[in-house]
């Protein structure tokens, strides 16, 4: 009886984890994917994880003290898929501002996966971000990375200090400038637009600046996302690896043995 209670604490102890690192992350919640599905593959990571994970600090435990490791567990997940959400985010930031750059902030369209009105531009990096993910099985590294965590973070492990505040707060700060830099070309270019316009209205005020300002906006930003593909593939490449080591990062932090 005293096993069977033990490998369900140990269950119960891997799924929180697993559900909180999931659920938290964009790639796995999004709302188009069926909650049976999403609630399958984490009972499944979990049966497949739970033979590697040492059940010794939940020997001896009582019910309140079983509850409250619980509880630690999901924060753990939590904090680690908060991590990953804020990768995913800074995009939808990025398209946004390219939006508003660009004439294009009153054009939204629906995204089935959070039920939002988001910008065109935003979705557009979303998805080849999520298409370049899968095509590298990115996807597979991240739920290994998930299964790591039991590893590198035993149960029980995990420390939950301020510097691990400090150190989600400084994750944030790198991913908005990486935002900013996958942003700064295109909000120049518009720039350097904008100025030529002035110039243009300044020297032939009998053009209709203003009438054709709008078109040139909307033709260069195609233009843009266009000529700059290559070059937002290669961000999408150190944005990944980028992602990856910010997640070793968070469980050093943890107090995790990488």
């Amino acid at each position: 009886m005293t096993v069977f209670m033990d490998s369900v604490s140990l269950f119960f102890m891997v799924f929180v984890r697993l559900a909180g690192m999931l659920l938290m992350n964009p790639m796995f919640s999004r709302r188009n994917v069926p909650s049976v599905v999403r609630m399958g593959l984490i009972f499944f990571l979990t049966i497949l994880v739970m033979p590697t994970v040492d059940n010794t600090p939940l020997a001896g435990l009582g019910g309140f003290e079983l509850a409250l490791m619980m509880f630690r567990e999901l924060a753990i997940g939590l904090c680690l898929g908060m991590a990953f959400q804020f990768f995913y985010m800074m995009l939808y930031f990025t398209g946004d501002l390219l939006d508003v750059t660009f004439g294009f902030s009153m054009a939204k369209v629906f995204d089935p996966g959070t039920n939002l009105q988001v910008a065109m531009s935003s979705s557009i990096f979303f998805n080849v971000f999520m298409l370049y993910l899968i095509a590298t099985d990115s996807h597979l590294a991240i739920i290994h990375l998930f299964c790591y965590t039991f590893k590198a973070l035993p149960l029980g492990g995990a420390v939950l200090t301020p510097e691990l505040a400090q150190g989600m707060m400084k994750i944030f700060t790198d991913v908005f400038l990486l935002a900013i830099r996958l942003a700064m070309p295109f909000v120049a270019m518009e720039f350097v637009l904008e100025v030529g316009m002035g110039i243009l209205m300044r020297f032939v005020p009998q053009i209709q600046v203003f009438s054709i300002n709008f078109q040139l906006k909307q033709g260069l930003a195609f233009i843009m996302l266009f000529l700059f593909a290559p070059f937002v593939g290669s961000f999408m490449d150190n944005y990944l690896i980028v992602m990856l080591e910010t997640m070793q990062n968070v469980l050093g932090a943890m107090g995790g043995n990488l």
